[in-house]
């Protein structure tokens, strides 16, 4: 059985990985452009280089976690989102 360390520093490896593409990426293309290229990256790598080629276990969450910077950038980058973020949590 593999560790629980190990498999948070995995999943941590895909959040800073991604974070750091998508900060490169932005001044480039923009933060549309760079979103979509960064989601696409990460379904590949985990369907085609981790499932297909057996070269990794293909998991949901180094999805997720790939993916999550986005997100992050996404709230930060718009205050509208905050906005939305504050009316769904009032509604709770």
């Amino acid at each position: 059985m593999i560790p629980f360390p190990y498999i948070m520093q995995d999943k941590l490896a895909h959040f800073f990985w991604s974070y750091i593409a998508l900060i490169v990426a932005i001044p480039f293309v923009g933060l549309w452009l760079a979103s979509i290229a960064l989601v696409c990256f990460a379904a590949w790598k985990e369907l085609w280089h981790d499932g297909k080629l057996k070269k990794g276990k293909k998991e949901f969450l180094d999805f997720a976690f790939s993916c999550l910077p986005i997100l992050l950038s996404w709230i930060n980058t718009n205050t509208n989102s905050l906005h939305l973020i504050n009316q769904i949590f009032n509604i709770l």
